[in-house]
């Protein structure tokens, strides 16, 4: 799939060349003036963690979420610590990369309710949706399929099982924007909202996610942020001139296509051989 994104997301820029159009003008024009995004707080120890998030929040993001899953005791206090390092101005979401098991998942969340947690991604193992979905029915907060969705056939599967209440949608994992666009309009046609989750790519597929996320109705950035947030972790880069990435906000490139221009020094420093 990622090879199917990589070559998708070039026939919309070469589409978008010929038009003279930036790519989310080819997907109906812009619907938010530019994407909230939010910063991913890694499962360190407590300390470490609320060190990380005192930075991201002095840089000016003001949704998060915390990585969990890993093991119940060091989850409840890794959250309290970055809740208490950010205060309450900022909203924070845990994120379990399917790293619970449902009973511990049922016995966790309302734990974590107490440092003000309003939403959780992909609390289980992708083996069963069943499993998200009896997760979602027992706890009080929004539930984002991330793990469990690649595709149309996932996203149409997670509906039928009323296994979430929020889908990510990916440019890379699911084969390109189209794909992501499909899976939109397959939440938007069941009541649900989408966000864009992140492989932490490069330029060229952080400006197809910020496209994506300009132009799609279900994507609900407002309230559940966009993981556009490549140049927070990277000190490199391969396009000649940097995304409008700040702190919080992702602003589309300037430009027809995808609105960026690769360095060939740096695509040639990083090509595979």
């Amino acid at each position: 799939p990622f090879t199917r994104s990589g070559l998708e997301m070039a026939l919309w820029d070469i589409l978008g060349k010929v038009a003279g159009l930036p790519v989310y003008q080819l997907l109906g024009g812009a619907i938010r003036d530019f994407v909230p995004t939010k910063f991913s707080v890694s499962g360190l120890e407590p300390e470490r963690a609320a060190e990380i998030a005192s930075w991201a929040a002095s840089q000016g993001f003001r949704a998060m979420k915390v990585k969990v899953g890993i093991e119940p005791e060091a989850d409840v206090a890794r959250v309290e610590a970055v809740r208490k390092a950010v205060g309450t101005e900022v909203r924070l979401g845990v994120d379990a990369n399917g790293g619970w098991s449902p009973r511990v998942a049922l016995r966790t969340i309302p734990r974590l309710q107490a440092w003000d947690v309003y939403f959780v991604e992909q609390p289980v193992p992708d083996l069963d949706i069943a499993w998200m979905a009896d997760v979602r029915q027992q706890v009080d907060l929004p539930i984002m399929a991330d793990e469990s969705i690649y595709n149309l056939q996932d996203a149409m599967a997670i509906v039928r099982a009323n296994a979430a209440d929020i889908l990510s949608v990916y440019v890379g994992k699911g084969g390109g924007i189209s794909t992501a666009r499909k899976i939109a309009s397959v939440a938007e046609a069941a009541g649900l909202v989408c966000t864009v989750g992140s492989n932490l790519e490069l330029g060229i597929g952080n400006a197809a996610m910020i496209h994506l996320a300009l132009s799609t109705p279900a994507i609900d950035a407002e309230t559940f942020p966009c993981d556009i947030l490549s140049p927070f972790y990277y000190d490199q880069d391969i396009l000649v001139e940097p995304l409008p990435i700040q702190a919080g906000r992702a602003n589309a490139p300037v430009g027809a296509g995808l609105g960026v221009e690769l360095d060939d020094n740096k695509v040639d420093f990083f090509r595979v051989r």
